[in-house]
């Protein structure tokens, strides 16, 4: 896997591109082409509007198991009127990273849970046990978020909630660990399988706008 890419000769017509713009922040390309000369590439108008002929982007192509090639990308050229697709200048400057980049998006979001110990377990949870609790997240990546929530919860316990995106709804399972600032506490997510690991990444990159 980590050679397996040399070049953006070797992406594939349909791969998923995150790409980065200093003073836009981050968007999500697809390939539609990829020729000896060119890359070419379909985005949403907001990040075709904001390109011009010359421009280097951060890219990051994601693999299985949370790897990710991380290359820069030059703009060659854009349709912005009716096509929205932008052409771009092959690289074999390529890194492979273990990990993928995490990012971490300053929001505030609702969010509904409710707390346990891990001494409740195996017991099955019913609604009359559960107090379903409010709290608003402000921070937020795909490993961990900081909940604002004015009452008191112990270090250690488990929370279990869910994130609103754009496709739906993400159940979220995580460990309750005390903040520094008074009413902040740090949510270590736990358990979360890779499919909903890049839905919420695609949120946050939705989010982190310059």
């Amino acid at each position: 896997m980590r050679n397996k890419i040399r070049s953006t000769k070797d992406l594939r017509v349909n791969s998923v591109l995150r790409v980065y713009k200093k003073g836009f922040g981050y968007s999500k390309i697809h390939i539609i082409d990829n020729s000896d000369y060119y890359l070419a590439a379909g985005a949403e108008k907001e990040f075709i509007d904001v390109l011009r002929d010359g421009d280097v982007l951060d890219a990051y192509y994601w693999t299985e198991h949370e790897s990710s090639y991380e290359f820069p990308l030059r703009v060659l050229g854009h349709f912005h009127i009716d096509l929205k697709i932008a052409f771009f200048e092959h690289t074999d400057k390529i890194s492979w990273k273990k990990e993928r980049r995490c990012l971490t998006a300053h929001v505030r979001e609702p969010f509904s849970f409710f707390t346990f110990h891990i001494g409740d377990t195996p017991r099955t949870f019913e609604s009359r046990d559960v107090t379903l609790r409010q709290g608003t997240l402000v921070e937020l990546n795909d490993r961990e978020a900081l909940l604002h929530y004015e009452e008191s919860m112990d270090e250690g316990d488990f929370l279990k909630g869910h994130i609103s995106v754009g496709d739906g709804d993400i159940d979220i399972l995580a460990r309750i660990h005390t903040a520094t600032t008074s009413g902040d506490y740090r949510l270590e997510f736990i358990g979360l399988g890779d499919k909903d690991r890049c839905r919420l990444l695609d949120h946050v990159l939705s989010l982190y706008r310059e």
